[in-house]
């Protein structure tokens, strides 16, 4: 999301960077160890809700995206970006999600269906985002407006957000492959039968 709006990413990497640079020059962590940390603050949140405790638990839960949001900044202020660190906060983005997802259906009897089908839909768009860099965000801070609405309707809009997302993906993936092949065709009648480029 942030390679579309840059304006965004350099704004809110300016308001965390004060953040940031307490938790990596002070307490001395890399982002990878922020990211175990804001998971298992996720992880309290889960048991808290587990445990009835689910208005604390959604409040943890808010913390851990904070802290989820500080390993990135720093990644990027101080130059420490790499695969890994993408790979591992989004393992545990995706586990920390189903895991909320699961604990509120199971303490407040939500239809489980429909519990599945917002992880699915997240997963879907999951498949894609590396292709096309976007990603509407959408996932446990939904869960905050449970103040005014239902969780099953919370649930229901994740879903749909979250396929509209990844059929628009696929949409804007094809179009980019159709501009891509005439390009390719032109290439292959320049070969010749030798197999190399005139």
């Amino acid at each position: 999301m942030y390679v579309i709006f840059p304006n965004v990413k350099t704004k809110y990497d300016q308001f965390m960077q004060p953040i940031s640079h307490f938790f990596h020059i002070k307490l001395k962590m890399n982002p990878n160890q922020v990211s175990v940390f804001g998971f298992l603050l996720g992880l309290v949140s889960v048991g808290l809700i587990l445990l009835s405790y689910w208005q604390i638990g959604i409040v943890m839960m808010m913390i851990s995206l904070f802290v989820d949001g500080i390993d990135g900044n720093i990644a990027r202020v101080y130059g420490l970006e790499s695969k890994t660190g993408e790979k591992l906060e989004l393992i545990f983005d995706r586990t920390l999600e189903a895991l909320i997802f699961l604990a509120l259906a199971i303490y407040f009897e939500i239809n489980y269906l429909l519990v599945f089908l917002a992880i699915y839909s997240i997963l879907l768009m999951t498949s894609v985002r590396d292709k096309t860099k976007f990603d509407p965000g959408l996932k446990r801070i939904a869960l905050l407006f449970c103040i005014a609405i239902s969780f099953e309707l919370i649930f229901t809009l994740v879903f749909f957000v979250h396929i509209g997302s990844f059929i628009l993906q696929l949409c804007i993936l094809d179009y980019k492959n159709q501009e891509i092949r005439p390009g390719i065709q032109e290439q292959h009648k320049t070969i010749n039968k030798e197999g190399k480029l005139k």
